[in-house]
């Protein structure tokens, strides 16, 4: 796995909530050293408030937390600093993955014309990890959307926060960044019997 480089410039998605649902957009990097971030949307930060931070390279995927130190609004831009992130590395590939046909329902919040509105996508997931899967589906979201997608497993509810890392015709595939409640452990469950 490859070690986190930041630089000036760089593009990674910003990733906080809007409404009380993740909400993400891409970002560039302004300096590293304070780490401070601009986007091309008006985004409502507080001091205090958590950001996430998401960064890839190759198959690793990089994410950081930090608290919004300054920000400031310039008609659509909005700059913000952010104290020490906490970032986290992991590779997508390392969790093999399991052939399996899983009904599944995707959420997300889209902005067109600066209204905000929930898509839904219904698939089935084709393949799936502990870092992430395929999704067929008739509709798809487009790559870099933020998304929550919830699955049942063995009767439970399982959720997560994810990304779209590729679509195309037919199907998507998601990379999971965060679990909800015991989501990852019903998911590890799930993987282990598919594989016996």
């Amino acid at each position: 796995m490859s070690s986190l480089h930041l630089h000036i410039g760089q593009t990674l998605t910003v990733t906080t909530e809007r409404d009380g649902l993740p909400y993400a957009v891409p970002g560039q990097i302004r300096s590293v050293h304070p780490l401070q971030v601009v986007t091309n949307e008006c985004l409502e930060l507080t001091p205090g408030q958590s950001v996430m931070l998401i960064q890839h390279e190759g198959f690793d995927l990089h994410r950081g937390v930090g608290r919004v130190v300054e920000n400031g609004r310039a008609g659509t831009r909005t700059a913000f600093e952010l104290d020490e992130v906490q970032w986290t590395s992991s590779n997508r590939r390392r969790s093999e993955r399991r052939f399996v046909n899983l009904p599944v329902v995707i959420r997300a919040v889209s902005d067109d014309d600066d209204v905000a509105h929930m898509e839904g996508v219904m698939g089935r997931f084709a393949d799936l990890s502990e870092t992430g899967g395929w999704i067929d589906a008739a509709n798809v979201l487009p790559e870099g959307t933020l998304a929550v997608w919830s699955a049942d497993i063995h009767g439970s509810r399982v959720r997560g926060l994810s990304l779209v890392a590729r679509s195309r015709e037919g199907g998507m595939g998601l990379e999971f960044i965060e679990f909800f409640g015991g989501s990852y452990g019903a998911l590890k469950s799930y993987l282990e019997s598919e594989a016996a």
